[in-house]
């Protein structure tokens, strides 16, 4: 049975986050066991962008090296999350992009160079997303493939050594823990939320105001405006216009956009796959029209 303080305490950082839940679907996570604390606490991690992919050799004591992740993901607020924690629908190859694309970076432990790690790497590579390499030098090969030898990597001959690295990373990457911040620090986020909290009543009020009438409204200079307002965007906020012409507006309440208009009166000029449609020349998806019969297993 899960805790159910921890799930409302989950449940309402989600919603805090912008993630509005059903009554009936918070009662269900209140009935359901210890798998929905985990799956919450992934989907904070996600939309706070704490998430960080592991990829490493199954070889390797299941229990002992996760356990150094789950030591300072508790430590730090962050959520290592690994492919095999994730039951979907979807080939293994696509879940794992999709997982690699939502975490703020990857980690992957050439250790013993497994060929599924190696894959995994090179998708990351391939999409050019952020990762990190680690490296056992006592288990398997002493030294990496000559290919990553110029490549920074994470080295470690103990699961000690590989905590520390670890709690040395993601302070680089995501700042110390909470209740090692400074008191002038938490005073500063303190002081940001509520000015945050202000800003959606100030659009409500007066729709459509410059990123310098909200800083003007709060009483600060624009920058700081801008790092106040940042995070509503897509969440309680949206935008008309770019750069110092932008507008903002709440969710669902702006005008329509010129393109948004100009399609409306069917002026807005085709896209060069709408014309290559009209013409018969756009190519068809690979494998349609094929026979599926020709590839089934016999």
């Amino acid at each position: 049975m899960a805790d159910p303080d921890r799930v409302i305490e989950i449940l309402e950082m989600l919603e805090k986050l912008g993630t509005q839940i059903p009554p009936e679907e918070r009662e269900r996570y209140l009935d359901e066991g210890e798998a929905v604390i985990k799956a919450l606490t992934n989907a904070v991690g996600e939309i706070e962008g704490r998430n960080v992919f592991v990829g490493y050799p199954y070889a390797l004591p299941k229990d002992d090296y996760r356990r150094v992740f789950a030591t300072v993901g508790a430590a730090h607020d962050v959520t290592f999350v690994f492919a095999d924690e994730e039951l979907t629908n979807k080939h293994v190859l696509v879940k794992i992009e999709a997982m690699m694309r939502r975490a703020a970076f990857s980690l992957f432990d050439i250790t013993l160079w497994n060929p599924n790690v190696a894959l995994e790497l090179g998708i990351a590579y391939g999409l050019q997303l952020d990762y990190y390499v680690l490296f056992d030098p006592t288990k398997g090969n002493t030294d990496v493939l000559s290919d990553f030898r110029g490549i920074d990597r994470i080295e470690y001959h103990s699961y000690t050594e590989l905590e520390a690295a670890l709690a040395k990373l993601v302070r680089d990457q995501f700042g110390a823990p909470a209740e090692e911040e400074a008191p002038e620090a938490k005073d500063i986020v303190a002081q940001l939320d509520a000015l945050r909290s202000r800003v959606p009543e100030l659009i409500r009020s007066d729709p459509g105001q410059p990123i310098g009438g909200i800083a003007s409204s709060l009483g600060v200079p624009i920058e700081l405006a801008q790092t106040v307002v940042k995070p509503l965007i897509g969440a309680e906020l949206e935008t008309r216009g770019v750069r110092r012409g932008t507008r903002y507006y709440l969710t669902g309440e702006a005008p329509p956009s010129e393109d948004e208009i100009l399609r409306e009166l069917g002026l807005l000029p085709p896209s060069d796959d709408e014309i290559l449609e009209e013409l018969g020349l756009l190519p068809e998806p690979k494998g349609a029209g094929e026979d599926p019969e020709a590839h089934s297993p016999h």
